[in-house]
């Protein structure tokens, strides 16, 4: 994209997101117009080394050239319609003829010299299918591009984003910290110490994020709050990453506590 990112901040990321996964009309901005939506993926049985074996139509007459080269096969697939990345694993042992590596590799594709799969950026799995597939049907014809230019997908283009509808994000029913965040938030002081021991938010982006950074986001008044009541970076730290997912600095405290009590208390009991 020729877009600098930098124009965007998180907040409007977030909300292009949303959209992108709400608004199926609007996420049609950026569907491929190169994927073909009547690719028909079939199988048909060619005579190999080890007897009849079943493989995609697309690529058959390719794999046949290979195993008629002595380059054994083992595993297959030309992809596209929805499925899986276009692959093929040789048998140990083998490797493809070096025109094929060279036009896979222009292509963009990874390879060992054993396997190849069509890869690329989420969203292209079926354009690089089809442009596999055609590197294979170039390569029995006599036709393959071995700079891999020919097959290469490029990243769109794109000059502007079109305008964001105005809508309402889903709610994720089933974001349960969310959930119990809110709920503690409603009784307050009244909070007991159960739902505080109960509440666990598992890896987030707050996780790994250096106590400098945690308490830029978290704001000066909050970040006061909390080192007058911890010394400690590591309690200081696990403090602000509860204020960052939604818990007052005063709750987040208590939270905060209440782990550390049950650790003392499961520490005692180890010895």
């Amino acid at each position: 994209m020729s877009i600098c990112s930098a124009d965007y901040n998180k907040r409007w990321i977030k909300k292009f997101f949303d959209a992108f996964i709400a608004l199926p009309e609007w996420r049609e901005n950026f569907a491929s117009s190169e994927i073909d939506p009547k690719q028909i993926h079939e199988t048909v049985d060619i005579e190999l080394k080890e007897g009849t074996v079943a493989v995609d139509k697309e690529i058959a007459a390719a794999i046949k050239k290979l195993n008629d080269q002595g380059i054994e096969t083992a595993f297959s697939c030309q992809g596209g319609n929805g499925g899986p990345i276009a692959y093929i694993v040789l048998k140990k042992g083998s490797r493809f003829p070096e025109e094929l590596l060279s036009a896979w590799r222009g292509a963009g594709w990874q390879t060992n010299g054993w396997d190849v799969h069509a890869d690329g950026l989420f969203g292209q799995e079926d354009i690089n299918a089809q442009r596999f597939v055609q590197s294979l049907k170039d390569w029995v014809n006599g036709e393959l591009d071995t700079s891999g230019q020919k097959y290469r997908v490029l990243e769109p283009r794109i000059n502007s984003l079109p305008k964001i509808p105005p809508f309402t994000p889903p709610v994720d029913e089933n974001n349960t910290l969310e959930i119990q965040i809110k709920r503690i938030i409603k009784k307050g002081r009244k909070a007991k110490f159960s739902d505080l021991t109960r509440l666990r938010s598992g890896r987030d982006r707050y996780s790994t994020m250096p106590l400098e950074q945690l308490a830029e986001l978290a704001g000066e008044a909050a970040a006061k709050t909390l080192r007058i009541a911890f010394t400690d970076d590591g309690a200081l730290a696990s403090a602000m990453r509860w204020v960052l997912r939604g818990l007052p600095p005063q709750l987040a405290i208590k939270k905060v506590k209440a782990d550390q009590t049950i650790a003392a208390n499961a520490k005692k009991q180890r010895r």
